[in-house]
């Protein structure tokens, strides 16, 4: 599980299940460490206080080490192009790396961050598996998403 509110956020569903979840997210960690079912990994790097998370090259390296059957990624926004936005360059890394590791990826991505912020751009539409979001996409985005990419409206 990657780092963000919107991560966090789903982190709280997962409690009653049978699960590994690996993360550099100190709130995901928080939310999962006593659930009696999930065991949680954290992968350990820089400390960021204000991303509350683990950050930079060790945590990249440590996921070239797992499988993850599911990703589910957080961001700042996405493009008219279909390009995933971030406000961190060292989180974009660790993002290409998450979905590196994981054999299907989810971007979740309310429907105010179409086309958010971020000068960094770790991956494309295309890239991810599926697209969790609150609303339905703008009209623009639907050519990013044709038949390869799911689109979940929660």
């Amino acid at each position: 599980m990657d780092i963000g509110t919107t991560v966090h956020h789903l982190s709280g569903l997962l409690t009653g299940r049978s699960i590994t979840v690996l993360t550099a997210s100190l709130p995901v960690f928080e939310t999962l460490r006593t659930a009696p079912d999930v065991t949680v990994v954290v992968l350990g790097g820089v400390w960021s206080e204000r991303y509350q998370c683990f950050d930079g090259q060790f945590v990249a390296d440590a996921l070239t080490r797992h499988q993850a059957d599911l990703a589910f990624l957080g961001c700042s926004g996405v493009s008219a192009n279909g390009r995933v936005r971030d406000t961190s360059r060292s989180q974009a890394y660790i993002k290409q790396a998450i979905i590196a590791a994981a054999s299907r990826s989810y971007l979740l991505v309310d429907s105010e961050k179409f086309p958010g912020v971020g000068a960094h751009s770790p991956f494309t539409l295309e890239e991810v598996s599926g697209v969790i979001t609150t609303g339905p996409l703008p009209p623009d985005f639907d050519a990013h998403c044709e038949s390869t990419v799911e689109v979940i409206t929660a």
